[in-house]
């Protein structure tokens, strides 16, 4: 006898209101685009023609996505703004959407548009992830994916995309194969929905007199105004699509890419006495001294985990840092650990208002050892950051097994050119690094 899919139990996960702020509406929706570029030799993922096999990508994609929850829920929204939208089984998941082959050759230079995601897609009714394949044209595939920030932070994004990962390279239905994630059924109607959403709230508190005190503590004013803003917000989007602002509020961005050996970064980090993430905002803050030599103090802000929650898929606070202009990159590096320690104990953010600085900087670590994507061996991993409307520039920098990535993304007003060298000099990276084989350089509309 068939099993009734409907005997699978309700999931509903809701999206925490901090993180609703990225469905507020349009503009901040495409915005919010964290993405991760996987560099791979082309060879065994290539059709005997030499165009890339979408088939199989998408076949290894299927494999794996299949413990990995996320990629197979969708936001579900609660009638009347009752309550945040919350995460829900998808009934499919279209791998022919979701994983696609960009047509063309996309050479890794100076129109390499791809590299940072610009070319990705997300659909708000659909799984909030996308992957590109591009064909590089020197044999090598840039494999770009791309999950929206509601999904979660950097960390969520890379505990994402290592799912797809392995440690030995093979094809699918050949080695080892994740065991599937039960992840439930979605609600039939709103009845079950608004049933899952309570059960989740209430499953956070001991007792009935916590639940209640907690609900207590958040003035019934506001709770009023996030209802009103969420039953107005599709109106306002739909004036936002419609009358073409929400493309001409969406500003358009430059891109720079350099991959350079970790193990010379780990001799800079040893020298120095820094970690990589204090090597980057040093670095980052060496640009901006370099875009506005004559300024007297720089800001910028660092994503720390001060407050983590073990169920939020985001929970990541900015903390500010301030240097005086300084030359020396000894003392730069001081100033930025003694700081970001300060902030570690403390749990202080140290923003002000209204904000003073030109954006952000910091440093995530992956795989200590090459992984492999299906038979491909990933060479080197590349995340993205993203940019607000307020942000000028952010640093960002991956390190991957043998490689260390660099990325700089910065509004078309900034000159990206100038704040991309001077990163270069702190790592010490000649203008065009011959060793490192790959420096892309890219005008990239973040808005598409």
């Amino acid at each position: 006898m068939p099993r009734d899919p409907f005997d699978d139990p309700v999931s509903v996960v809701p999206l925490r209101v901090l993180d609703e702020k990225f469905l507020a509406n349009e503009v901040a929706f495409r915005l919010a685009r964290p993405a991760l570029t996987m560099i791979v030799p082309g060879d065994t993922l290539r059709r005997p023609d030499g165009s890339i096999d979408a088939e199989l990508i998408r076949r290894i994609v299927a494999e794996r996505h299949v413990a990995i929850p996320a990629t197979s829920q969708r936001l579900m929204r609660v009638v009347f703004g009752l309550a945040t939208p919350a995460w829900v089984p998808a009934n499919s998941v279209d791998l022919d959407w979701h994983v696609t082959v960009l047509p063309g050759v996309h050479p890794a230079g100076p129109n390499a548009r791809v590299l940072s995601g610009s070319s990705n897609r997300l659909d708000a009714k659909r799984p909030l992830w996308s992957i590109i394949a591009a064909d590089l044209g020197d044999g090598r595939i840039a494999l770009v994916s791309m999950i929206h920030h509601s999904v979660g932070d950097g960390i969520a994004g890379i505990t994402m995309i290592s799912g797809l990962l392995a440690d030995e390279p093979s094809l699918p239905g050949t080695g080892f194969a994740p065991k599937p994630v039960p992840v439930g059924r979605a609600p039939r109607n709103q009845v079950e929905l608004l049933r899952g959403h309570y059960a989740s709230w209430r499953s956070r508190h001991s007792t009935r007199a916590d639940a209640v005190q907690d609900f207590r503590r958040k003035p019934l004013r506001k709770r009023l105004k996030r209802t009103g803003g969420r039953l107005i917000r599709p109106l306002k989007n739909a004036y936002l699509v419609r009358s073409g602002l929400a493309e001409r509020m969406i500003p358009t961005h430059s891109a720079r890419m350099l991959l350079l050996p970790a193990v010379r970064v780990r001799q800079l980090a040893k020298h120095l006495g820094a970690t990589p993430t204090v090597l980057t905002v040093s670095a980052a803050f060496v640009a901006l001294a370099a875009l506005d030599p004559g300024a007297p103090r720089y800001a910028l802000t660092v994503p720390l985990s001060l407050d983590r929650e073990a169920a939020a898929r985001n929970h990541i606070s900015m903390v500010r840092l301030v240097i005086d202009a300084t030359d020396d990159l000894a003392g730069l590096v001081a100033s930025v650990s003694e700081q970001l320690g300060r902030a570690v104990k403390s749990g202080e953010t140290n923003t002000v208002s209204p904000r003073d600085w030109a954006g952000y900087a910091s440093h995530l670590p992956m795989h200590s050892r090459p992984q492999y994507f299906g038979p491909a061996e990933v060479t080197s991993i590349t995340l993205w950051p993203t940019l607000d409307l307020d942000d000028r520039i952010a640093v960002f920098t991956t390190t991957y097994a043998r490689s260390f990535a660099i990325a700089v993304l910065a509004r078309t007003d900034v000159d990206i050119d100038t704040a991309t060298d001077a990163v270069a000099r702190v790592f010490d990276i000649p203008p065009d690094p011959a060793d490192v084989g790959a420096t892309h350089q890219e005008e990239v509309p973040r808005g598409s």
